[in-house]
């Protein structure tokens, strides 16, 4: 009997100092993700980008891309070196978000850009509202990110692919889009929105849908903030498109290039407030 009670105590012993030394890897693990975090919050030439969309800006684009810039993506509590494909967002290819990045590096003030891109493929813009299947992937996120003091400098949209396959009205459209802002200004009050043109889709009715189109462009003449991105939907050749639907590596570094742009163009207008002068 002594010698069980033993064996139990032993276990016991083990177990807690397992537990305690669980404990402070976690606690080392948090000190060591907020000391890299707060180089962000508190270094004015960074940006912060908060990618939202379905396939097009997740990862499945033609090339992955790597980089040595200070380049770093963010989810799941875990700071990484930017690589394709980035965490956070669905697929395994490539993405737009490391080209852009680099090019607004090199040719803006800003020195370091941080990535969280939570995109999902085959998403409608209802998937992101109230009460669609994404809300909670974006309500969790801006919680994350809260929590850690970190706040987007940009948040980028590109969507609408799968809403021209399923002939999406207009006003539905606008309808789940306001309420993804709703979630979006209930966390981040100031950063501005960025609305891409995006509709083709090859086995869609109509391969650009117009109805879509219009209902991006009425947001952002509607909604304070919320700004036009690039016109996606130019880049429907065979040349662009490497699949027939996702982008190849030309159209990606067009893009990347035409988002720069996008920012670069705002940063002109609002010059007293922008991180990007």
């Amino acid at each position: 009997m002594k010698k069980i009670l033993n064996i139990i105590t032993v276990v016991v012993v083990i177990t807690v100092l397992i537990v305690l030394f669980l404990k402070f890897q976690n606690i080392k693990k948090k000190e060591i993700l907020n000391k890299a975090l707060r180089n962000f919050r508190e270094n004015d030439n960074t940006m912060i980008l908060l990618i939202l969309g379905q396939s097009n800006a997740a990862n499945y684009t033609e090339k992955r891309y790597t980089t040595d810039k200070n380049i770093v993506t963010f989810f799941g509590n875990e700071l990484k070196q930017a690589k394709d494909p980035l965490p956070g967002a669905s697929g395994s290819k490539g993405s737009i978000w490391i080209p852009f990045s680099e090019r607004i590096i090199e040719e803006s003030a800003i020195e370091r850009v941080l990535i969280i891109c939570i995109a999902e493929g085959s998403s409608t813009v209802f998937d992101w509202s109230a009460k669609g299947k994404y809300n909670h992937k974006l309500v969790n996120t801006l919680q994350q990110l809260q929590a850690h003091k970190i706040m987007p400098t940009h948040i980028l949209w590109q969507q609408g692919e799968q809403d021209n396959a399923l002939q999406t009205k207009r006003e539905n459209y606008k309808s789940s889009f306001n309420e993804i802002l709703q979630t979006l200004r209930r966390y981040v009050i100031d950063a501005p929105v960025f609305l891409s043109l995006t509709s083709y889709n090859p086995i869609a009715k109509n391969r650009i849908n117009n109805e879509i189109r219009e209902a991006q462009k009425q947001l952002v003449q509607n909604n304070n903030n919320v700004y036009l991105g690039p016109d996606t939907d130019i880049y429907s050749g065979k040349e662009f498109r490497y699949d027939g639907i996702h982008f190849s590596n030309k159209a990606v570094l067009n893009i990347a290039d035409n988002w720069k742009e996008t920012l670069l163009n705002y940063t002109q207008k609002n010059q007293k407030n922008s991180i990007l002068k």
